[in-house]
């Protein structure tokens, strides 16, 4: 049988065995990572996230009840800090500044729910995206991209979505 841990990189792997690659291999910038041992951690990572988030907006929801009584349609239920006032009324001063203190309330509330997922996971997203990047026989510094608000993160998508190329192999030693 094969053994999916050492394969360089490990095509078509599942969700397990992405996951177990990306924290055993958390310090690890040499070697590749197939777009599964990619794809597969920032599917988990993003639900994980998502998890948190709506953690978070139950949690301020049964602590401040009150932020959530002006408005229960659904929009306010999809995004608590929109805030719709009605047909021809203006906003106060008072509703606008409540309107803040809810909504960075919100903000810190959900940002310590994901803190610790975050912080977890912060080398091992690092490093599988420089492996993923010398899949496409590309180099790590290519990760600078990000850097580029809008455009970049799209050209790092796009990159992170290309096949491997046989390269690559160059990174692995």
């Amino acid at each position: 049988m094969t053994d999916l841990f050492n394969l360089q990189p490990a095509p078509g792997v599942s969700p397990c065995v992405a996951m177990k690659n990306f924290f055993s291999k958390s310090f690890e910038m040499k070697g590749r990572a197939s777009r599964s041992e990619y794809w597969w951690p920032t599917l988990i990572l993003t639900g994980g996230l998502a998890a948190c988030d709506i953690a978070a907006r139950h949690y301020d929801r049964a602590k401040h009840p009150e932020a959530y009584a002006a408005n229960p349609g659904a929009l306010e239920r999809l995004v608590p800090i929109v805030r719709v006032p009605a047909t021809g009324a203006a906003e106060t001063e008072a509703e606008k500044e409540a309107r803040k203190q809810h909504s960075d309330r919100l903000a810190e509330t959900s940002l310590l729910f994901s803190l610790p997922l975050v912080v977890a996971t912060a080398a091992p997203s690092f490093t599988v995206s420089v492996r993923r990047l010398h899949d496409i026989n590309l180099s790590g510094h290519w990760l600078w991209l990000n850097a580029i608000p809008v455009a970049g993160n799209l050209g790092s998508l796009v990159l992170s979505a290309l096949p491997g190329k046989p390269e690559g192999r160059r990174f692995d030693s």
